[in-house]
């Protein structure tokens, strides 16, 4: 269980995203250990074009179950962007990010996650624009995701590695689970 036991990553202020209620935060920490930066933010990026592409694919006539995504839950990725960012403006190839989620983060990355095929299955079959995510961009979205569902399911982060360069369908993360209690 993340809380006094997670990491001191030595950050100081406040964390970008942080929501505040009227209790004070809302939000829950996600530790992205030895996150590569330059490939991170190139990763969030493309997630985002696919994303893109994904809406207008589903506005035109082609019907969302030959798509073979489901509306999913969104997911704010710009909080961890400008963590990354900030590590890149201060010259780190590699850096240890704390970003806060609002608790539907668990569910839109469960979505996201599972929708990848079906957006890279389209980019292969030409139908977007963007090109499907490279082996090593898919290693490093399914890290990153996979950070979000498993830390909000209670479990500790791990930290990004070779290992995450596996092939496409090599990763897997819990698309359904239990909801953090």
């Amino acid at each position: 269980m993340i809380g006094s036991s997670a990491p001191d990553l030595g950050l100081q202020g406040s964390v970008p995203g942080r929501l505040t209620g009227r209790s004070g935060p809302v939000g829950r920490d996600v530790y992205f250990l030895d996150a590569p930066t330059a490939l991170l933010r190139a990763t969030i990026h493309h997630g985002e074009e696919m994303l893109r592409e994904l809406a207008m694919v589903a506005a035109s006539d082609l019907p969302q179950t030959l798509i073979g995504i489901d509306d999913h839950e969104p997911l704010d990725v710009l909080p961890l962007l400008v963590a990354v960012e900030d590590a890149l403006a201060d010259d780190r190839d590699k850096a240890d990010l704390k970003v806060s989620f609002v608790p539907d983060a668990l569910q839109g990355a469960r979505d996201r996650l599972a929708s990848n095929k079906a957006t890279d299955r389209l980019a292969d079959e030409g139908k977007f624009l963007t090109l499907s995510a490279a082996p090593i961009m898919e290693g490093c979205r399914q890290w990153y995701l996979g950070q979000i569902v498993l830390q909000l399911q209670g479990d500790p982060p791990t930290a990004w590695s070779s290992r995450h360069l596996a092939s496409r369908s090599a990763a897997t993360y819990p698309l359904h689970g239990p909801s953090p209690g």
